[in-house]
């Protein structure tokens, strides 16, 4: 029991997880701040688009191989049989990256007509698609301390060649894009030589690819990679359709404040789904009952939901003001854009839980094609709304294009693992944010005549985290998990 317990302990995995992308979220804030200080929003705008390319490329590129490896490779319980697995795959995307590359090279010249920025985004290609690759073996094998490490790497290296570079290079967006290269590289020396396994894994390439591995790998992964695109596509494919319309000032703003709530909200949710995922795995292929696993599911979700609610009150109370702090005046986005950003990333942070009851039976190729319609008609209502209502239209665009894909995937799971969360949660915390939303605002009417600008926003800011504080709480949820944990570690020190 206590080794089940340690093997099975999501508390501990979402703790040990918080550095891995606690320092890339530091990371990315810096640097989104270092970029708004000395980019204007339209060289903003054109290095996010150039980013965004690579980004959709690399997930067709290597999101099938990576998704493929979390399912399979703890199937492999001989060691032996690890290794000769690992030395396929990463073979295997050697291959895959080299020609992604060329082609990355040539659709970011296509998008922002500048060789340099194309160049770079080549070489961010290759380096992403092969630290994508060797994070999956660590996090499949909960190896977190190693990419701890990795990832702090990578992030001091980028860091430090953009400040040196930003003040240096005539193309600003060319020397951020360079940093963020070198970073993934920097990243990959560490993965490479963390795993000692790795070590035999480039002999000749034409005799180290089963293709029976190869076409097991791309038949679970190759609907994932669909999923990932389409997905990613529908979430941040709205800037290359902003800068196609030539809306360049106010896509540098948007794109800027989604960064910074990506970055954020990465920190905040990827702990919890990098430390469920194996569990859950785990717990569907050990033929548990599926109750266990709605549990976990539920939980993340009530989890998240507690997360995201402050967040949007955050942005509709104090946001321009943290813009102006973080980014200065020229990237100050309205209030109403930066609630309808939030509320996207939360709800595509529900679905990627609540599609875990298609992940565990395999059924990568109806997630992919859920993702695909949802991206048809996220770029058909785009070219719909932007050219009328520009950027606004755009974000909501994403949130509905959200709803309809987590509404697809609800109904789609409802026979296979459905978590059962109460209508009254939720409505409770609708009533929280009306709530807190309404104090604030009629606090700050009495305040404004009394106090400066810094005092109210200090004010705010802390009756809202307060209230935040008492609202988590309050969740009878939390409580149990929270009472379960401290019994669970008794339990332990007295075994």
């Amino acid at each position: 029991m206590q080794s089940d317990n340690k093997k099975m302990n999501l508390s501990r995995d979402v703790l040990a997880y918080i550095p891995v992308k606690l320092i890339p979220a530091i990371t990315g804030l810096l640097s989104i701040v270092i970029l708004t200080r000395n980019l204007a929003p339209e060289e903003y705008g054109r290095y996010s688009v150039a980013i965004t390319t690579a980004l959709l490329l690399v997930q067709l590129a290597g999101s099938w191989l990576s998704n493929s490896v979390l399912y399979l490779y703890p199937d492999y319980l001989d060691e032996k049989a690890k290794s000769e697995f690992r030395r396929q795959t990463i073979n295997l995307q050697l291959l895959v990256s080299i020609p992604a590359s060329g082609i990355a090279y040539a659709a970011i010249y296509i998008v922002t007509h500048t060789q340099q920025l194309a160049l770079v985004g080549g070489v961010l290609v290759f380096g992403q698609l092969m630290q994508g690759l060797l994070m999956t073996f660590l996090q499949s094998s909960r190896k977190i301390y190693t990419q701890a490490i990795s990832v702090g790497l990578q992030s001091t290296f980028q860091i430090g060649t953009l400040c040196v570079l930003i003040f240096a290079a005539n193309g600003k967006e060319t020397a951020a894009a360079i940093a963020v290269a070198v970073g993934f590289l920097a990243g990959n020396m560490i993965l490479f030589i963390a795993n000692r396994n790795l070590q035999d894994r480039i002999p000749g390439v034409s005799k180290v690819i089963s293709r029976e591995l190869f076409l097991k790998l791309l038949g679970y992964g190759l609907p994932m990679c669909l999923w990932f695109f389409a997905t990613q596509f529908y979430m941040v494919g709205d800037r290359i359709l902003l800068q196609f319309f030539g809306i360049d000032e106010q896509l540098g703003q948007y794109a800027s404040f989604r960064d910074l709530a990506t970055g954020c909200a990465g920190f905040l949710t990827m702990p919890l789904l990098m430390a469920s995922h194996p569990i859950i795995m785990a717990k569907w292929k050990s033929r548990c009952e599926p109750q266990e696993i709605e549990k976990i599911i539920s939980n993340n979700i009530v989890i998240l939901s507690l997360i995201f609610t402050p967040l949007i009150a955050l942005a509709d109370i104090v946001g321009s003001y943290f813009i102006i702090a973080l980014f200065g005046r020229r990237y100050v986005l309205p209030e109403n854009i930066m609630i309808l950003v939030i509320i996207s990333i939360y709800i595509g942070s529900i679905a990627i839980h609540l599609q875990k009851g298609l992940e565990v039976t395999g059924k990568t190729a109806v997630m992919a094609k859920i993702s695909l319609m949802t991206a048809i008609f996220s770029v058909i209502a785009d070219f719909i709304v932007i050219p009328r209502f520009e950027v606004i239209g755009s974000a909501a665009v994403v949130v509905v294009s959200s709803i309809l894909y987590l509404s697809i995937v609800f109904i789609s799971v409802r026979n296979t693992l459905l978590p059962r969360i109460p209508v009254k949660f939720f409505l409770k915390l609708i009533i929280w944010l009306l709530a807190v939303d309404l104090t604030m605002r009629f606090s700050n009417i009495i305040l404004i005549t009394h106090f400066d600008e810094k005092s109210i926003i200090i004010f705010n800011v802390s009756c809202i985290m307060l209230a935040a504080v008492a609202l988590f709480i309050s969740d009878e949820r939390i409580r149990h998990i929270v009472l379960s944990e401290k019994y669970s570690k008794k339990s332990r020190n007295i075994i």
